[in-house]
C-alpha cells in the first residue's frame, strides 16, 4: 500500500476509503483488495479499482506536459 485513509463528512462521520497501491495490473490489485483486512470483515459496501497516474510531484522532469496531451486527446475520443 502506497497510502490509504478515510474520505469524512462536514460532521467527522466516515463516507468511504481511498486506498493508492503499486501494482504491475488488475489482477494484482484484486489479490490485495481480497486480502485486505477491511474488507474481509464486510466493512466496504462496495469496492471500485480505478488506474491512476501520479503528475505532482513529477516522477520525471517534464512529464506533465506529454500527459496533459494523451489526456486532451483520450477527451476528445469520449466525446468531452
Amino acid at each position: 500500500m502506497h497510502i490509504g485513509g478515510p474520505f469524512k463528512n462536514a460532521e467527522g462521520g466516515i463516507v468511504g476509503t481511498l486506498t493508492i497501491i503499486n501494482v504491475a495490473n488488475a489482477a494484482e490489485a484484486r489479490t490485495f483488495i481480497n486480502n485486505e483486512l477491511f474488507h474481509k470483515a464486510g466493512v466496504f459496501e462496495s469496492v471500485r479499482v480505478r488506474r491512476w497516474q501520479q503528475m505532482q510531484p513529477e516522477v520525471v522532469p517534464g512529464a506533465k506536459e506529454s500527459t496533459a496531451q494523451e489526456a486532451r486527446l483520450q477527451l476528445k475520443e469520449d466525446g468531452f
